[in-house]
């Protein structure tokens, strides 16, 4: 509908006029104003004819008329017609209210006001079905009023009934279409437990006898049937009539029984009692279980005590360390006596509870008892007694075992019979001196019987009330064997792990003493012969012959002598002693290491020559009396032969290490090394940095021949490739009697003189002693005085002998150096830095010398120089 007036806010009437004919969509001239206020117009378009709207509600259940105007100016009114019409196109023609539509027109035209919402046509609302519904035939509604049995029901009883919901009338909109009508609201209603329900499904109806139970909008029928939880029984309640006032039976009871699971023991003729009664019974028991009965154990009646109580509680005691074996007092039986009785155990009776499950009664608990030593069993299989050829005996349990120790025990050897003596039991048997002479006699023991000792246990046991046990009342007397041979060795036949430092205690592991060396006529080993033995006796009166001791035998090989009584064992040359597994011994004065002197073998010295294939390892020791082969090296190790010295690979040394010979040494190099020969020294290639002396001379020519750093000593002379070496180190190289020597000499003269001197006083004050004091008595403190002084004397003499002998042996090696002078030869080069010296003078090389070069000494110019 179009808009006809406009409110507007404006200062003029023409202003206004302006606004409100644009709003309207018109010419200015085309509307009129009207004033509301001083700044409010309405603004209407002249000669406007009336309008109306129509409008459909959304469920099309009716038609308004939202708004009808009158007409402006000289417009023209809305009619009845126009109305129609509109409501003919909108194809609206259910329900129209012509005299509505009469009404509201004549009314604008008459008021020239506009009408609103009036409703111009009406449809025909559709009239839903009833709601459904549930009729039950249980508690107030049932037939039978009575409490409780109002709610008892059986298989096929209707428990309830459903009213189906209705369907309803159709309705007309206002285009004249059907509108459908709604069916009634289904009641919300199901089957629980033991209902089933009809194939059209308005019929519940209950499947067992039970109590009908109604929760919200589910029916169920509970079984009234109670079973204990062992299954030992059953019950349930009996109402002979019921909701629908049926009556019950005993078919209807069995199947609750049945779903319930109950098929035994079903008390039928309480149940058909109870029904017939017509009278309800609230908690009537249905089924009873049959109950099993568990088997009897077995039984064992001892017919004897142990410390007076119950011979199973005695053993547990034993096992559990409560009881100690020798404190347990026993019982004393003969032959034939009953020790105990066994009951035999009883089967049991099975059983059946109501819901068929088969009850095992227990099976019975056998005692097992068997017999032991000196026990038999009748016929019956459960009777134990002693024995037939038990003269006596004492009962004991011990382990489920039955058994008679007899008093009497003899030995394994057969020399001590051993008597076991308990208290008089309560019917008063004990042993008796009588009965115990009988047993020894049976047993045929008639050597070094004690009689005495068996009176004293008789008696001690039953006066104190205690048990006895392996007293000796018989003892023979044992052969004594003769004592085996013996061989004790004089010396150490094995390696020891190492030695122990008597002060220190500390363990030397290097000191293994795997070498026993030995001198010629020593004495090896000694042998005790072997004894002959005693004859014995046993308790049977059996002589027991004797037996002579084992001889053991030494046998020597080689270089041992043996005494003429056969018992002494003698080295016959010195050397090395050797004792092998079969008892060989033998003296050699050879010995081999297969590899290195180390921890496996510690250090060596022997008597005789060493042949060392592998190394002399670091700070172990070698010690020989002849000579001594190296087949590796010496590596900074102690090195001491009797006569040369062998070495395939070199010497290695530093603070600790030496190499001396009684003869040559021969090496294929030195290095840092200390070393000294009676001899000569041959070396085949180098010696470095090294302090090296020999009585003989030093030879470096084979290989490298050099000789660099260090000090060279050889009191026969040196012959080299090479002295020094083109760094300059410093080298010194000393042949002949050096000045050392000759100072050693002029000491020794200097103390042969005051050792001299020392004597020719104490020679005056002796002298004075002795005339002072002659043919009197000295007093202890003079005498002492004089001991003290003769002792000294005679201590200076023994030390001016041995500086003499000392000084003597000085001379010698200068006269021997002497005979032929001695020289320092060169091959090849000398370095500077290199000292040589002979017999004690010094030649210092300040430059080198090229090519062969030959020191010697001038004697008329006390120098050395170098001989051309």
């Amino acid at each position: 509908m179009q808009q006809t007036t406009v409110t507007i806010s404006a200062d003029t009437d023409e202003s206004a006029r302006i606004e409100g004919a644009q709003q309207l969509g018109v010419q200015p001239e085309d509307v009129e104003i009207v004033s509301i206020d001083e700044k409010t117009y309405a603004v209407s378009i002249k000669d406007m004819p009336g309008q109306f709207d129509i409008g459909v509600l959304e469920d099309k259940m009716g038609a308004v008329i939202k708004t009808i105007t009158p007409p402006l100016g000289r417009g023209k009114p809305v009619k009845v017609e126009d109305i129609e019409n509109a409501l003919a196109d909108l194809k609206i023609v259910f329900g129209i209210d012509k005299e509505a539509i009469k009404n509201t027109v004549s009314e604008v035209i008459n008021t020239r006001t506009p009408c609103n919402n009036i409703q111009v046509a009406a449809g025909e609302p559709a009239q839903n079905g009833q709601d459904g519904r549930i009729d039950l035939k249980i508690g107030q509604n049932a037939v039978n009023k009575t409490p409780n049995a109002n709610m008892m029901v059986k298989p096929g009883q209707i428990i309830a009934v459903r009213i189906p919901a209705a369907k309803g009338s159709p309705g007309k909109n206002i285009f004249n279409e059907e509108v459908p009508a709604q069916k009634g609201n289904e009641a919300d209603f199901s089957s629980g437990d033991n209902v089933t329900v009809t194939k059209d499904g308005n019929a519940f109806v209950a499947a067992i006898y039970g109590t009908a139970r109604l929760t919200r909008n589910i029916v169920s029928v509970e079984n009234p049937v109670k079973v204990d939880k062992s299954g030992m029984w059953a019950k349930m309640p009996i109402f002979p009539t019921l909701a629908d006032n049926s009556k019950l039976t005993f078919i209807e009871v069995c199947t609750a029984l049945e779903q319930a699971g109950v098929t035994s023991g079903i008390k039928e003729d309480s149940i058909i009692k109870a029904i017939e009664s017509n009278v309800p019974i609230r908690n009537l028991m249905v089924a009873e279980a049959v109950p099993a009965k568990d088997g009897v154990d077995a039984r064992i009646e001892f017919k004897f005590r142990l410390n007076g109580d119950d011979p199973e509680a005695v053993d547990a005691a034993r096992k559990d360390g409560r009881l100690s074996e020798a404190s347990i007092i026993k019982e004393l039986f003969s032959a034939g006596d009953v020790l105990v009785i066994k009951t035999l155990p009883e089967k049991p009776l099975n059983g059946t509870t109501i819901t068929g499950k088969p009850l095992t009664g227990a099976e019975p608990k056998d005692k097992q008892i068997t017999s032991g030593a000196n026990v038999a069993v009748l016929d019956d299989g459960v009777t134990f007694v002693v024995a037939e050829d038990i003269l006596a005996g004492y009962a004991d349990f011990i382990n489920g075992q039955l058994c008679v120790t007899e008093p009497l025990i003899v030995s394994e050897d057969n020399l001590k019979v051993f008597l076991s003596v308990h208290p008089p039991s309560e019917s008063g048997r004990m042993l008796t001196r009588e009965l115990i002479e009988k047993l020894l006699a049976d047993r045929g023991i008639v050597h070094g019987i004690d009689g005495n000792t068996i009176e004293q246990a008789i008696d001690e046991a039953a006066s104190k009330n205690v048990p006895l046990h392996d007293l000796v009342i018989a003892e023979g007397r044992a052969a004594q064997q003769g004592e085996d041979a013996k061989i004790e060795l004089k010396f150490q036949s094995e390696k020891s792990a190492g030695t122990i430092d008597e002060h220190s205690g500390v363990i030397n592991y290097k000191e293994r003493k795997s070498l026993q060396s030995v001198k010629k006529e020593t004495l090896l080993a000694v042998k005790t012969p072997p004894t002959p033995g005693t004859e014995g006796i046993d308790v049977f009166g059996n002589i027991i012959p004797a037996k002579s001791g084992q001889e053991k035998d030494l046998k020597p090989t080689g270089n041992v002598k043996v005494s003429e009584d056969g018992l002494s064992f003698i080295s016959e040359i010195d050397g090395i002693v050797f004792l092998s597994p079969e008892n060989k011994i033998w003296i050699s004065k050879q010995y081999e290491v297969l590899g290195d002197v180390d921890y496996s073998t510690g250090n060596l010295s022997m008597e005789g020559s060493l042949d060392i294939k592998g190394w002399v390892r670091s700070g172990f020791e070698v010690h020989a009396s002849d000579d001594i082969k190296i087949g590796g090296g010496v590596e900074d190790a102690i090195v001491e032969a009797g006569t040369d010295i062998y070495i395939n690979g070199g010497i290695i040394g530093s603070a600790e290490g030496k190499v001396k010979a009684g003869g040559n040494i021969t090496a294929r190099f030195f290095e840092s090394a200390r070393a000294h020969a009676d001899g000569d020294i041959f070396v085949h290639d180098d010696l470095l940095r090294s302090t090296v002396t020999a009585n003989g001379s030093i030879i470096v020519t084979k290989g490298k021949g050099r000789i660099r750093g260090g000090s060279v000593e050889a009191a026969k002379g040196v012959e080299v490739n090479e002295i020094g070496s083109d760094a300059g180190i410093k080298t010194s190289v000393s042949v002949g009697t050096d000045s050392k020597t000759r100072k050693l000499l002029a000491k020794s003269k200097k103390q042969l003189e005051d050792f001299k001197r020392k004597i020719a006083k104490t020679d005056k004050v002796l002298a004075r002693f002795v005339k002072k004091y002659k043919s009197k008595t000295l007093p202890t403190d003079m005498t002492r005085k004089l001991e003290k002084l003769v002792k000294f004397k005679r201590e200076i003499v023994r030390k001016e002998a041995m500086m003499a002998k000392y000084r003597q042996k000085l001379l010698n090696e200068i006269s021997e150096t002497e005979t032929k002078p001695a020289e320092v030869k060169v091959n090849k080069v000398v370095y500077s830095g290199t000292t040589i010296m002979i017999n004690g003078y010094v030649y210092h090389v300040k430059e080198d010398i090229e090519g062969k070069a030959l020191f010697v000494l001038n004697e008329e110019q006390q120098a050395v120089e170098l001989a051309t």
